[in-house]
């Protein structure tokens, strides 16, 4: 058992050198094969989280930084707590991302994700815009099931002109979408 912890720490060490270097491919074998070893290090999660979403590998970050905020929500390294990067800051982040990808072709399942972030009390000003965006989105698409219409934006709200009869509206509030 000392052997193992021994060489998970080698791991890290290794894993985070590789990082620093600029070597994600190497860093992210280290750091995988040191948490077979030890799979609950919150160091080793942290690195893990950070370099998957480095490399735009979002599924496998996220599950990381899942695992670390299930251990230890509030988990931030030394060298972090300055910048208050915690291990929930990036899986809001991650979340973030990964609604963004999908708001195009999924607009409910981006805005569930988005709704988590909130809950897991993330909530800053990107993503509560990301949210009206999402909302907003939603919005065109009810009004576009209705027909030809004619967009008139102001800075205070947006106006959807039927071409029959009739408008709608809508009005971006600070965290929700007024209409």
């Amino acid at each position: 058992e000392k052997d193992a912890a021994r060489r998970a720490e080698t791991l890290f060490l290794l894993a985070f050198a590789h990082h620093k270097a600029s070597h994600p491919n190497e860093a992210a074998e280290h750091i995988s094969e040191m948490l077979e070893i030890l799979p609950d290090s919150r160091e080793g999660l942290y690195l893990a989280g950070y370099l998957m979403l480095a490399g735009d590998q979002l599924d496998r970050a996220e599950a990381h930084w899942r695992k670390l905020h299930a251990l230890s929500p509030g988990y931030c390294p030394p060298d972090q707590k300055k910048a208050n990067r915690s291990g929930t800051y990036y899986l809001c982040l991650t979340l973030y991302r990964k609604a963004m990808a999908m708001v195009a072709n999924d607009v409910d399942q981006a805005a569930e994700v988005l709704a988590e972030v909130g809950r897991l009390g993330a909530l800053d000003r990107e993503t509560a815009d990301a949210l009206v965006r999402v909302h907003l989105y939603r919005f065109v698409e009810l009004v576009q099931a209705c027909g030809e219409f004619e967009v008139a934006v102001t800075k205070t709200a947006i106006s959807f002109k039927g071409a029959r009869r009739g408008f709608a509206g809508a009005k971006p509030k600070k965290r929700w979408l007024g209409g």
